[in-house]
């Protein structure tokens, strides 16, 4: 059986430590998946969602949320949420809730694909979409308040029960 190289040790390495999640921008500072994916993106719009789900057929939704209203983010909007989100989930410690009830939404399209990520800060939690499918779900610890003050900035209703 032939040796692993050095170079697959150090790969299997770096992934095992979380290393593979952040690349160093030309500038020199890390930036997160979400920066290099929003960063890609031919378009990225927030949302404000109501937290509970829509049995109402009419109801815009997205996964099942209805949508208050919606803003297209610029490249400048569209970096500070990624850094928002990026920052959420390097101080989480991992835990959640089981309520989520997702208050935000974000959609990037990127490379012919749709990336939707559903925001819960009240139980931790973001789901993320890709294509319509649930890939992954990730923790975060944080505060809505930048996205809400986006969307107050765009003249979008936030909900009106719950923290975040």
């Amino acid at each position: 059986m032939k040796a692993p190289s050095l170079l697959c040790i150090v790969v299997l390495l770096l992934s095992m430590l979380g290393v593979g999640c952040r690349t160093l921008s030309p500038g020199g500072e890390q930036t997160s998946y979400y920066g290099r994916l929003f960063a890609s993106a031919d378009s990225v719009v927030l949302y404000s969602l109501n937290p509970r789900r829509s049995r109402d057929a009419v109801d815009e939704t997205l996964h099942g949320y209805k949508v208050l209203g919606q803003t297209l983010l610029n490249k400048e909007q569209s970096q500070q949420v990624a850094e928002e989100l990026y920052k959420a989930e390097k101080a989480s410690d991992g835990s959640s809730v089981r309520c989520f009830v997702p208050r935000h939404g974000v959609r990037a399209v990127a490379s012919g694909h749709t990336h939707d990520f559903l925001i819960c800060y009240q139980c931790y939690q973001v789901y993320w979409f890709q294509d319509g499918k649930q890939v992954a779900t990730v923790t975060v610890e944080g505060s809505p308040r930048f996205l809400n003050q986006l969307l107050q900035d765009a003249r979008i209703p936030l909900p009106t029960n719950g923290p975040g």
